[in-house]
């Protein structure tokens, strides 16, 4: 990039919270017409920056550069006025509003004393149509599924005309038809001069669509290069500090008698589904958006009614058991939306772990919270889980720590059957291989484990065995050495599979 001047830059950029130093004067450059990639750890930063860029958070210290100009950010409306876009991981759509309504709130088009609405709609159409997607502008969007919820925040950002599109995250609930769009778009608003910031966990994602990558470790710049100078493991040792050859790893462990059994099982879109996992056998649950996956699992866990079958752990029948007692039981879940389902995001660390064993250490009704903080530091400890203590607020926390979080409470309550719903959406590598140790070790201790993956690739090499959901029921059951990435995509479409 020598000799040009980049439309933004962010110089010197600290910012401190209690005890943390989450960026530590860093450098970064986006130039018009490129795709710069950020990598980095839950932790490295990233977040800090962009939300530093978006004007949510204030910089301790350091500059900002538009167009070589310093500038101030002080709120998101000053960074949308210099023409800088954000579509944030968590999505910031207001559900009970309608989509048109989300997508030019605040900037509604009005006539006489009113809003036009007919222009609303056309407008609101007409973005829509150039991502190419069919939706209502009036449907409200808690109507919406996660995926086209995505959609409509890329087709707001594009009602704003940016010179800057940041994307945190943006194909996290997106199918690979989806993805396919939405890089098609990148490209579009690139060769249009526009400059897009996208941060990804995925490597395939960032080496498709990538033209520069900047990585954080740390909080410290580590370096930003051309995608055609990197390559995985040089990535991977530059945000880690270590190689990671082998991130997939299977330890094998010894498979026994039954942990769970599915009979029969109806359960609204879920049709007449069978299957037992054995003690030690970890399944992995493939198959495209809507198939029935996250259905299956909450039937399973209890917190979705069924309408006929029944469920087995080990050899006792818990169908008609409510979800305490599934968790009494050793059955486990944690949910892929863990921000909502999972965590209590204003509470500690501590009291997020010992949330369903509160009254394990309690004598005539009096907690022994020495003993329970005891317990949980070491989970925490054992986790690798970065925090400053017990008593942070898990809202503080990263992606991947806060989905360490719920694994630590996983672990504290007890298991003999762990349900994982996308347990590795949105988190890096490092926390990845992590996520894979813990059901590893699970397994090894003879518990049964189902995990529900978008990733081919990390279904390919965790599972023991692959089971393919399409339209509610199973098309598949694949052994490990079976599965290719042909036989289970080809399930994932409803086509017989013979292996």
């Amino acid at each position: 990039m020598s000799g040009r001047i980049p439309i933004l830059r962010m110089s010197g950029i600290k910012k401190h919270f209690p005890g943390v130093t989450a960026l530590d004067g860093v450098d970064i450059e986006v130039y018009e017409g490129e795709v710069l990639a950020i990598l980095g750890e839950n932790g490295a930063g990233k977040s800090t920056l962009l939300n530093i860029l978006n004007g949510v958070l204030p910089a301790d210290s350091g500059q900002i550069f538009f167009r070589g100009k310093d500038v101030a950010i002080r709120n998101p409306h000053d960074a949308q006025k210099l023409g800088i876009a954000f579509i944030p991981q968590e999505l910031a759509l207001i559900g009970p509003l309608t989509v048109q309504e989300n997508m030019f709130l605040s900037r509604e088009f009005c006539k006489h004393l009113g809003i036009d609405w007919q222009k609303m709609r056309e407008q609101s159409r007409k973005y829509l149509e150039i991502l190419g997607v069919e939706i209502d502008p009036n449907e409200k969007v808690e109507n919406l599924p996660i995926a086209e919820q995505q959609l409509v925040e890329i087709a707001r950002a594009l009602t704003l005309d940016a010179n800057i599109f940041v994307m945190d995250e943006p194909t996290s609930a997106l199918t690979d038809k989806e993805i396919e769009l939405l890089f098609r778009i990148i490209r579009s608003l690139r060769d249009q001069g526009k400059s897009v910031i996208f941060v990804s966990h995925r490597m395939d994602e960032i080496f498709e669509i990538a033209d520069r990558v900047t990585v954080l470790r740390g909080g410290k710049l580590i370096g930003s290069k051309p995608i055609n100078e990197v390559d995985v493991d040089g990535l991977i040792f530059m945000m880690t500090g270590e190689s990671i050859h082998e991130r997939y790893f299977k330890k094998f462990a010894e498979i026994g008698t039954c942990a769970l059994k599915v009979e029969s099982l109806n359960s609204g879109f879920i049709k007449d589904i069978s299957f037992e996992v054995k003690k030690g056998e970890v399944v992995g649950l493939a198959g495209l958006l809507g198939s029935g996956r996250t259905e299956l699992l909450e039937s399973i866990y209890g917190v979705r009614p069924i309408d006929s079958g029944k469920i087995f752990l080990g050899n006792e029948d818990v169908t008609l058991f409510d979800v305490e007692k599934r968790i009494e039981r050793g059955l486990i879940y944690i949910p892929e939306d863990r921000e909502r389902k999972g965590l209590f995001l204003d509470l500690s660390v501590f009291s997020n772990i010992v949330a369903t064993t509160i009254s394990e250490d309690a004598r005539f009704g009096i907690v022994n919270e020495k003993m329970q903080s005891k317990k949980s530091q070491l989970l925490v400890e054992g986790l690798s889980i970065v925090t400053s203590s017990l008593h942070n607020t898990v809202k503080n926390l990263s992606g991947g720590n806060r989905q360490k979080v719920l694994l630590a409470r996983a672990l504290k309550t007890g298991i003999d059957v762990l349900l994982l719903n996308e347990p590795t959406r949105g988190i890096d590598v490092k926390a990845k291989t992590e996520v894979y140790s813990f059901m590893y070790k699970i397994a090894e201790q003879g518990a049964g484990v189902i995990f529900s993956s978008s990733e081919l690739p990390e279904l390919l090499a965790v599972s023991d065995t692959i089971l393919v959901l399409h339209e509610g029921r199973i098309t598949a059951k694949i052994p490990r050495n079976k599965a290719t990435k042909s036989n289970v995509l080809a399930a994932m479409f409803g086509q017989e599979v013979v292996t």
